[in-house]
């Protein structure tokens, strides 16, 4: 057993929480080991911590109580994201956003973290974070650079204003360089209002008195159903020292030679993830060759926790899978109720889907970024010359040290949801929408020189994208002042074409529609939507002739319909078939796997997912047609996570338009997929209402077909036509 003891030493951990990071790997030439900063605590933001709240578990969850099993591992769930190793002192943001954030917004959207464009950043908002004002032993200010962050300041970033993710990000961090990493600003309207569109963080909480039975077993629930019954659990956020007794299990133990903690202080120095838990990893404490949890081991005359020899939970670290156990690492329950845990608790977050109404586009170019606060704010009255609401950004609130916005460079292109100000606006109501800039040299008594510079553009841009610009470009920002720079946003568009004239099928048709308020020239889009209804009829038993995909894996084949098929407002001839279970109408392979992937594209999918077909002669996709439909088998397919599995289903589609979906044996259950039909617009999508659930076996559903009348186009500029 190879056991490393790490002594506590409290005048070391305690600075820690002012100072930079530590690279704890004790080989200097491997890939290093970031123990974190922790801000020190003002009394207001204790205050804060102080009120987050318990969790609250509903009534009926609390009375249908909860069977736990013996062990839950959700770092194999696909909403976990591979383990990473961080940059700088980012663990809360690796903890809090990489593990944390990225496993609740998989659970959330049914997709697969291992993909880069379902994994989130660390350095989007550590690096807003992490240049913190200090004092020094002269009580001089300071600014102290990679110096940490506490995990919900960047929850709160998130819920405001999104994460991009780390595809539109660029990586989890701006850049490899360690000396630099940590100082850009993300630039870029676009990424900005990628990041909108994800799902929000809408609150956190924690789970308190961990070290306790009652803690302990609710977070096993929370582990095991997230408290609320789900078909998943959760994974929870903690903060520890790093500092204790780390040793080996024996050979002969369920984990032969793996990592567990013994002992831990709890003092903050490293934020990680618990990801589940096992009732039967066991630690000889007192060496007597038994392992139990009846015991009095600790000689306090009470058999409680803290005599406990059997069970650990689960953690995850953002050290690299070159850490421990592949990252990982098993910490006791005794371990835990000896006090290892920073407040006794543990953090979790609720996010939800979240589309904004309102946003801004933001230039600034501006030299010294911790010198400035950006608010928006709204007036009914469009004579005002200030606002009458505000609202504050936490990630542009006299941060970032005295570099320029982007860190590297004075200009940045933003974006910012206005989501919160349109509430103040009545329906179908004018309103004046300001952007303020307030420059503050001495917030920091002259730590900062104060800096210069301008609000280049804003521009109001709401949820078709149609934009609204402010005319005042390059205003100088004030020093010691808030500089406002506005847009009048007009009322909502409303259509005033009243009387279309009729259409005759024997002539040429074109009517241009009209519309008053708002801003011209005005975008026109029709909106269309399938319903969901019923289907009562069994799976296809026709006979089938075999598809000749142009590959077995991320194929497609090409049919000519005996029948010309009305979707949305086109009719078409010929579909194109993919091995990834969907329907389209290009002459392409178009990689449909997720409610996203369907929301942009004009598909047709009854098991959106990433599949290929086996080798073997009844693994794959096959048709039968006539008059009045088609079907689609897919049989026999598999995942390509999940290489023994067999998903079998078929789409129907009818020569007036109607689409049936059939699912028969689907082995094995909980895989990631998706199903609806989409024109390639979410104004222009139904996702069905069986899309991602675990086990959707012996299941059928059907989508109505349209009443439009076909050949009747609308153009973007508002003109009706036919032929």
């Amino acid at each position: 057993m190879k056991t490393l003891t790490i002594i506590t030493m409290l005048t070391l951990v305690v600075s820690l929480v002012s100072s930079g990071p530590i690279n704890m790997n004790p080989d200097k030439n491997g890939e290093p080991w970031m123990m974190g900063a922790f801000p020190q605590l003002t009394m207001e933001e204790q205050v804060k911590i102080d009120a987050i709240p318990e969790l609250q578990m509903t009534e009926s969850y609390t009375i249908k109580g909860v069977k736990l099993s013996t062990r839950i591992d959700n770092s194999k769930q696909p909403y976990f994201r591979p383990v990473f190793n961080q940059m700088n002192g980012s663990c809360s943001q690796a903890s809090g956003i990489g593990y944390v954030y990225t496993y609740e917004t998989n659970f959330l959207n049914g997709t697969d973290a291992s993909l880069e464009n379902n994994q989130f950043p660390t350095h989007y908002t550590y690096n807003f974070l992490n240049f913190r004002i200090l004092r020094d032993s002269n009580n001089n200010l300071y600014c102290n650079e990679d110096g940490g962050s506490w995990p919900w300041e960047g929850w709160e970033i998130i819920r405001t204003g999104g994460c991009p993710d780390v595809s539109v990000y660029g990586g989890m961090a701006p850049t490899q360089d360690w000396d630099t990493s940590y100082k850009p600003w993300m630039s870029g309207f676009d990424k900005y209002s990628e990041s909108m569109n994800n799902p929000r963080i809408k609150s956190w909480s924690k789970i308190s008195g961990i070290s306790s039975e009652t803690g302990l077993t609710t977070l096993k629930q929370y582990l095991t159903d997230h408290c609320d019954g789900s078909e998943a659990g959760g994974v929870a956020l903690f903060i520890t020292s790093m500092w204790g007794n780390w040793t080996q299990l024996p050979v002969n133990s369920m984990y032969p030679n793996k990592w567990v903690v013994t002992q831990m202080s709890n003092v903050p120095g490293h934020a990680m993830t618990f990801a589940g838990y096992d009732d039967d990893v066991s630690f000889d404490y007192n060496e007597d060759g038994l392992y139990t949890n009846d015991v009095d081991i600790n000689n306090d005359g009470i058999v409680d926790m803290k005599d406990w020899e059997k069970g650990a939970l689960l953690c995850v670290n953002s050290w690299g899978s070159g850490w421990l156990n592949n990252g990982k690492v098993w910490v006791t329950y005794k371990c835990i109720a000896d006090g290892c845990l920073y407040s006794d608790a543990v953090y979790i977050i609720n996010a939800e889907k979240t589309i904004p109404k309102l946003k801004a586009k933001l230039e600034i170019n501006y030299s010294e970024r911790n010198s400035i606060k950006i608010i928006a704010g709204i007036s009914i009255d469009l004579n005002a010359i200030q606002p009458e609401h505000v609202i504050t950004f936490q990630q542009f609130n006299y941060k970032g040290g005295g570099y320029g916005m982007q860190g590297v460079s004075n200009t940045v292109e933003i974006g910012l949801d206005l989501s919160e100000l349109v509430n103040y606006a009545q329906p179908n109501q004018a309103a004046k929408y300001f952007i303020g800039v307030e420059q503050n040299d001495g917030i920091y008594e002259g730590l900062f020189s104060g800096g210069q510079g301008f609000i280049e553009s804003f521009t109001i841009v709401d949820d078709q994208g149609v934009e609204t610009p402010c005319f005042e470009t390059h205003k100088p920002i004030i020093t010691n002042a808030t500089t406002f720079i506005s847009a009048d946003y007009p009322k909502a568009v409303s259509i005033s074409s009243e009387d279309i004239p009729d259409f005759n099928f024997d002539l040429d048709y074109s009517y241009a529609l009209t519309a008053i308020d708002g801003f011209s020239p005005y975008h026109w889009d029709m909106i269309l939507k399938y319903t969901e209804n019923e289907n009562i009829n069994s799976f296809p038993s026709e006979e089938m002739s075999r598809l000749q995909m142009s590959d077995d894996d991320d194929g497609f084949a090409l049919i000519d319909l005996p029948f010309e098929f009305p979707f949305y407002d086109k009719l078409y001839s010929s579909i194109s078939v993919s091995t990834n279970g969907t329907v389209s109408f290009s002459n392409i392979f178009e990689d449909v796997r997720t409610e996203a992937d369907i929301l942009k594209t004009k598909t047709i999918a009854p098991y959106a997912a990433n599949l290929k077909i086996k080798p073997r002669p009844d693994s794959g996709v096959f048709y039968s047609m006539n008059q009045d439909y088609i079907i689609i088998w897919w049989n026999k397919v598999s995942n390509d996570q999940f290489p023994n599995s067999t998903i079998n289903f078929a789409a129907k589609l009818f020569s007036d338009g109607k689409v049936d979906f059939f699912y028969g044996s689907m082995f094995p259950t909980d895989l990631i997929w998706a199903s609806g039909v989409s024109n390639g617009s979410a104004d222009n999508a139904t996702i069905s209402n069986i899309s991602g659930i675990s086990d959707p076996t012996n299941l059928q559903t059907t989508f109505s077909a349209l009443n439009y009348p076909n050949g009747i186009e609308l153009s973007s500029e508002g003109v009706l036509s036919g032929f």
